[in-house]
């Protein structure tokens, strides 16, 4: 008697596996094409509701070339600082901290930031030309280098670039030593005054140049006798 390898099948149950077996891949492959067609109906879906969408672009803080800066833009909920000893007024964001207030300067820091940010003094003013003639020099006393950066890496025509801080001719670089990238603008007449800006992701330099813009002078200006006179006598 011959026996066929379909009944061998048949008396082995393995025909019926199979069939159990094709049709749970039908199954799986109809899910697959469910799930891509669904998938692609969803991607057409928000790509026209996208299109009826307008996203806005703008910062609260914009950026403002320095030599065409504006006078005294109030930035919206930046606090107001005073200081009757270095004749000023500026307006500074929350990222900044009010931190040690001397005689003839200064500080703001960041939460957290062991070195201040922005200093503000009238004395030991970087020698700017020197500065532009070696490219790096050491600090005062100190065995610590600092080198001038090339303007047009900060958006400046020149190395050193003749600007206006509240009408008064200053001069506007840039410098690094091992702690951080600086921007120096220090006046070159009276009132004198130099800033000090250390550079970050936190504070970058456009919000650097938006607090330039509300800087002002008070009208009870110190003048040389007040600034030079303890030295001169």
């Amino acid at each position: 008697m011959t026996i066929s390898s379909k009944n061998i099948l048949t008396g082995l149950g393995i025909n019926k596996f199979m069939r159990k077996g094709q049709a749970l891949i039908l199954v799986i492959v109809a899910a697959l094409v469910i799930g891509v067609v669904g998938v692609a109906y969803l991607i057409k879906v928000n790509r026209n509701r996208l299109g009826d969408i307008t996203f806005n672009t703008s910062f609260a803080i914009t950026k403002i070339p320095l030599s065409q800066t504006p006078q005294h833009i109030s930035p919206t909920n930046w606090k107001t600082y005073k200081n009757n000893n270095l004749s000023f007024e500026l307006q500074y964001p929350d990222l900044l901290y009010l931190g040690s207030e001397k005689q003839g300067s200064v500080s703001f820091g960041g939460k957290g930031v062991a070195i201040p940010y922005l200093i503000i003094a009238n004395t030991d003013f970087l020698d700017y030309k020197n500065l532009a003639l070696n490219k790096c020099l050491k600090y005062h006393g100190l065995d610590v280098e600092y080198c001038l950066q090339k303007g047009l890496q900060w958006k400046q025509d020149k190395d050193i670039e003749d600007i206006k801080l509240d009408k008064v001719d200053a001069k506007s670089f840039y410098i690094s030593d091992f702690t951080c990238k600086y921007h120096i603008v220090q006046t070159m007449n009276l009132p004198l005054i130099e800033f000090k800006m250390c550079i970050s992701r936190e504070i970058s330099d456009d919000i650097f140049k938006q607090i330039l813009s509300t800087f002002k002078f008070l009208e009870n200006k110190k003048s040389l006798d007040d600034l030079i006179g303890p030295i001169g006598k």
